[in-house]
């Protein structure tokens, strides 16, 4: 086809890119960009700052998307940042992708206190999701990051693993999770003591505050929860104390 034909395909990222003081974005130069045709042809794919500035393409739908790094499985210290947009180019036209750049997985901290090491000196907590999981040591500071969608806490306290809780993670959210266990003795079903898990976030815009009671596989456990992803009201929406 000829230039008049084809129409004009570019690309650059919003101004508006992550204004938060609480988040450090990677050089975007580095960033994986990835052009693809309504068919799934891929027109470019490598460094975003060796690409092109433009290129000529025929009539249609096209799809533009940008990532800090590859992100298959849960991994520590692996926040991805990224965008996707599909744009539709016409004839002799000139039609610009803005890709905002967000962070696209979400992140989990573990805070497991002196308490929970002596109860369980060979306890760890795991994290899984559809993708794989993420085993927590005591001593483990770092964030685990997950594709968004649905986490599993796991407890294992050297001879057994029990779910402590499951929950929603949204893309972007970073929440630091808190468990210990006051008791001397590993807690026995139907006692009034247990694990005591708090839920925070490092990124607060809003803070609800929700209590709520729940046995979990024989623990008596006691969720302290501070809701801070902006209007998510829902968080123990599945787990809500019985009447």
């Amino acid at each position: 086809p000829s230039e008049t034909a084809q129409g004009t395909l570019s690309w650059n990222f919003s101004q508006r890119m992550l204004t938060r003081a609480t988040v450090d974005l990677p050089d975007t130069d580095a960033f994986i960009l990835t052009v693809k045709n309504s068919a799934g042809d891929v027109l470019y794919e490598g460094a975003y700052g060796d690409s092109p500035e433009s290129m000529l393409v025929n009539p249609g739908s096209y799809t533009v998307k940008a990532v800090s790094r590859v992100f298959e499985k849960p991994e520590f210290s692996a926040p991805q940042f990224g965008d996707e947009q599909v744009v539709v180019v016409q004839s002799g036209t000139s039609t610009k992708a803005r890709l905002n750049c967000t962070q696209l997985n979400s992140g989990l901290r573990m805070r497991l206190d002196s308490e929970f090491g002596a109860t369980y000196p060979n306890g760890s907590v795991a994290v899984s999701s559809a993708e794989g999981n993420l085993k927590y040591s005591q001593t483990e500071n770092r964030i685990g990051y997950f594709k968004a969608g649905n986490v599993s806490v796991s407890l294992d306290d050297g001879t057994t693993s029990k779910i402590l809780l499951t929950r929603y993670l949204e893309a972007c959210e970073v929440l630091t999770l808190g468990i210990s266990c006051p008791a001397i003795e590993p807690p026995k079903p139907d006692a009034g003591n247990g694990i005591f898990i708090t839920v925070d976030t490092s990124r607060v815009w809003r803070r609800l505050r929700s209590t709520s009671e729940r046995k979990v596989s024989g623990f008596a456990a006691t969720l302290w929860v501070v809701i801070c992803h902006r209007q998510r009201k829902e968080f123990l929406s599945h787990h809500r104390s019985p009447p």
